[in-house]
C-alpha cells in the first residue's frame, strides 16, 4: 500500500464530528489525491464548499483564515477549478474585511496572491492592520521590537571614539 493509499484509508476510518473537522479532512483528501497524482476535481469542490459553509465561532477567526489560505493554495496548486479557487478567495477576503481583526488582516496581506486581492481590499486590510497597531511587520519583527524595547539602552561610546562605519569608509 502506498503512502497516499494509507493516508486515504486513515481518513476514511476517521470519526469526524465537528464541521471544522470535516473541512480539515476535506483539505487532507485533496492533499492525498495530489500525492497520488489523482484528479482532485470533486474533492476540491467539496473542500471549497465545506470551507465556505464553515461556521466561524468566536475566537476561531485566525483558524478559519489559515484554513482559507490553505484552501486557496490547494485550489491554486491543483490547477483545476479556477472558479472554486476564486470562490474560496472571495470568501476569505470578505471574511477578513468583515471581521476587521488585525491578525487576520496580517495573514491575508502576507499570504494572498496579489491577483486575488483588489487594491481597495488591500487598503481596507492595511487600515485594519494599522488600527490594531500591528502595521505590516511580521511576527518575527514584532518579537524583535519587543525584545529590543525590553533590553537596556547600550552605554554611550567613550569620548573620542570613531564609529565603525566611519573607520571602514
Amino acid at each position: 500500500m502506498t503512502g497516499a493509499a494509507a493516508a486515504a484509508e486513515m481518513l476514511d476510518q476517521s470519526i469526524i464530528v465537528e464541521p471544522w473537522e470535516y473541512a480539515v479532512a476535506a483539505a487532507l483528501r485533496v492533499l492525498v489525491q495530489i500525492a497520488a497524482d489523482a484528479s482532485t476535481g470533486d474533492a476540491l469542490l467539496d473542500l471549497v464548499d465545506r470551507y465556505i459553509t464553515l461556521p466561524i465561532g468566536s475566537g476561531h477567526a485566525v483558524f478559519a483564515t489559515r484554513l482559507g489560505l490553505a484552501v486557496v493554495d490547494l485550489a491554486y496548486t491543483t490547477g483545476q477549478a479556477r472558479h472554486a479557487r476564486d470562490r474560496a478567495a472571495d470568501h476569505l477576503v470578505h471574511h477578513a474585511i468583515t471581521i476587521a481583526d488585525g491578525y487576520v488582516a496580517r495573514l491575508v496581506l502576507a499570504h494572498t496572491a496579489p491577483e486575488l486581492l483588489a487594491p481597495h481590499q488591500a487598503a481596507q486590510l492595511t487600515a485594519t492592520l494599522a488600527a490594531a497597531g500591528l502595521h505590516s511587520s511580521s511576527p518575527a519583527d514584532e518579537m524583535r521590537f519587543r525584545l529590543n524595547a525590553a533590553l537596556p539602552a547600550p552605554p554611550p561610546p567613550p569620548p573620542g571614539s570613531v564609529p565603525l562605519r566611519e573607520r571602514i569608509s
